[in-house]
């Protein structure tokens, strides 16, 4: 849905074209929508809490799940590891 914002000066302009009860109603309106709280999910950031976990996003499944990380599925996790764990060891034979 894209939405169209208005200049503040054509706002201006079509207040002032309004008749008085017009104006009236407008008030009324804009009354309403300054008491009126917003929505719920404007406020879902407040409820936000650190986890410390830096690829909790990309790991959700391994850390509400429990599976396995997959790696090299996103460019840092490699690099993750080898810092993590080190180089891999060659196989002995």
């Amino acid at each position: 849905m894209n939405v169209s914002v208005p200049a503040k000066t054509q706002i201006h302009q079509a207040i002032d074209r309004l008749r008085p009860d017009q104006l009236a109603r407008l008030w009324e309106y804009v009354q309403w929508l300054v008491q009126e709280p917003a929505a719920p999910l404007y406020h879902i950031h407040e409820q936000a809490i650190a986890t410390g976990v830096a690829d909790l996003a990309e790991q959700h499944d391994h850390y509400l799940y429990g599976r396995d990380k997959p790696i090299g599925l996103s460019p840092t996790a490699p690099c993750r590891f080898i810092l993590a764990h080190g180089p891999p060891q060659p196989e002995n034979r």
